[in-house]
């Protein structure tokens, strides 16, 4: 494959994957990308249990691709994970992978909880507002 064709994807997988990253953790907060936001987190959950039952958990196709990328750049995978990968390029070092996996389950678990009761309660209150303006 064309080495430049494989540098733009090295990056179009960085900023898509932060980009993903950052829309998981922070999406709920808004009502207008609340719903989108629970999509995400669903798919990641599936990417993470439910492929992961085939694949390891945790397994994540975004990385998955992004690696066989940088594979054929000639790059050494030294990190298992996206985490770990981006703490290597902005502290220059990983922290031990167990701890960034148990901070990565307790994010997900608390953005996932958020994301889904206030998608529940933002459904209620649309259903209030139509039978009051029925």
């Amino acid at each position: 494959m064309n080495t430049l064709w494989l540098q733009f994807l090295n990056v179009f997988f960085i900023v898509f994957h932060t980009a993903i990253l950052l829309f998981n953790v922070f999406g709920w907060i808004w009502k207008k990308t609340r719903r989108w936001n629970l999509y995400v987190l669903l798919a990641t959950f599936f990417s993470w249990l439910v492929v992961g039952l085939w694949k390891g958990i945790g397994y994540c196709l975004i990385t998955d691709l992004h690696w066989q990328v940088r594979r054929q750049l000639g790059q050494k995978i030294l990190d298992g994970s996206f985490l770990d990968y981006m703490m290597r390029g902005i502290a220059g070092d990983v922290p031990d992978p167990n701890l960034t996996r148990l901070v990565c389950g307790i994010s997900f678990a608390f953005v996932g909880v958020m994301s889904i009761a206030l998608n529940i309660r933002d459904s209620i209150r649309e259903r209030r507002a139509q039978l009051q303006a029925a």
